[in-house]
This record gives C-alpha cells, structure tokens and sequence, in this order.
C-alpha cells in the first residue's frame, strides 16, 4: 500500500522513485533462493520486485538481499544448517558494503517527513 501521492509528483504525474536507489534487505528462517527445496517458495522477493517497479523504480535501482536460515542458530533440528547460514550472513554483509559504497544515482529521494 502506498499513500497517495507519496510517489507520484502531482504536477508531472511521474514517480518520484524513478531515479531512487532501493536495497530491501530481506531474512528468512528458511532457505527460498535458488536451487534450495522451497525455492518456488518465495513470494517475497517478487512481490516486492513488483511492487516497487510498479511504483517506478527501475530495475538497475532495485536491490533485493536475502538472508538465510536465520533461525538455523536457535532451532535445533536446524543446526546442520548452521555453516550455511553464516555463509548466507557473510554474502549479504559484503553485497550491502559493496552497494553503500558505491555512488547513488538517487536525485529524488522520498524524505520521510514528521
């Protein structure tokens, strides 16, 4: 849900995300990404893949990080999957460094107000 013309310019009509960079970063108990069992799982990430192209921010500017097996450290039938959730916490840790480090091409970011 959005708030009305929270994300469209009202004199253009244009999105006010069009040039905005967005990094959803995303946690799961479980494994959903690619080539793990639940893999078709996973409606999160094209939802939000969705919702936010609908709302005009491009696909270069939308960033999704996963990650997984979060709950691997206090579940115990999870703890043979201990080794991947760190790995999957390590990959997350460096793709958000590497994308705070990079320049951000957002010349329109939604402030929040109040």
């Amino acid at each position: 849900m959005s708030f009305p013309g929270a994300l469209v310019d009202a004199a253009t009509g244009e999105s006010r995300l069009s040039a905005t960079r967005v990094v959803v970063v995303a946690t799961r108990g479980g494994g959903y990404g690619p080539g793990t069992p639940r893999a078709g799982w996973d409606f999160q990430t094209p939802y939000l893949r969705a919702y936010f192209s609908a709302n005009g921010v491009t696909p270069a500017n939308l960033h999704v990080v996963t990650v997984e097996m979060t709950v691997a450290g206090i579940v115990p039938h999870l703890a043979p999957f201990r080794p991947m959730a760190a790995e999957s916490l390590a990959r997350a840790r460096a793709e958000i460094t590497a994308l705070a480090s990079r320049p951000s091409a957002c010349a329109n970011l939604v402030q929040p107000t109040g």
